[in-house]
This record gives structure tokens, sequence and C-alpha cells, in this order.
């Protein structure tokens, strides 16, 4: 069946193809999709998703991708969504939580995005 909310939380970037969950998440909302995801490259403009191969994030094979706001946006448009809103980002980068400092590149490189997506 379709669903007015359909909440994804912690998912995504688990998916090896994550287009495709996201085209099945489309194909049961009704309403809207909560959507929390690890994201990386936040201080690039274009769509861009990280790669982590093997057990290279955390020791989890099971982690595959992170993407970017843009490339959270564009994929959830050719998904179907007609629309999409941040709705929060947070946690700072691995090395600011665990060193105190801000990492050595300019901005915020990467976090947990949450995102509405609307049909």
């Amino acid at each position: 069946g379709t669903f007015d909310i359909v909440l994804f939380l912690g998912v995504l970037y688990h998916a090896p193809d994550p287009l495709g969950y996201l085209k099945r998440v489309r194909s049961v909302t009704k309403g809207y999709a909560i959507i929390e995801t690890l994201a990386d490259f936040l201080d690039v403009d274009r769509p861009a998703l990280a790669y982590f191969p093997g057990e290279s994030l955390n020791n989890d094979g099971s982690n595959h991708f992170a993407p970017n706001m843009a490339a959270l946006v564009g994929m959830l448009r050719d998904a179907g969504f007609s629309r999409v809103d941040e709705v929060s980002r947070w946690r700072a980068h691995e090395v600011e939580r665990l060193t105190g400092r801000r990492p050595p590149w300019r901005g915020q490189r990467s976090a947990r995005l949450v995102v509405r997506a609307w049909v």
C-alpha cells in the first residue's frame, strides 16, 4: 500500500543502490517521506556522493554512500518527489567531535541530514 508519511531513517547510506532505494520509498509515499542519512562533501556545491569501499567507514562493510545536500535533493527529485525541505543538519564531523577542534578544511564537510521529501 501507500502511506501518508514514510520514515526512512538511517538506511540510505547502507544502500548499495541509493537511487533505487529512494524510488522504492517514493512508490509507497502518498504525502511525504522523512529521510535521515549520513552526508559528506557538504562543502561541495555540486551533487556529490562519497563512496566507502569495504569497511573503510567505522569498520562496517554495510556503509556504502553518503550524499551531499545537492546530490540528495537531485536523487529525491529523480525518484519522483516534487519538493525537498531540509529539516535538520546535526553532528559535527568526526575530527571535530573527537578533537574538539574544527577540521582543517573550510566549512562543514560531513554531518547527519534530515529532509522532508514531498510527493
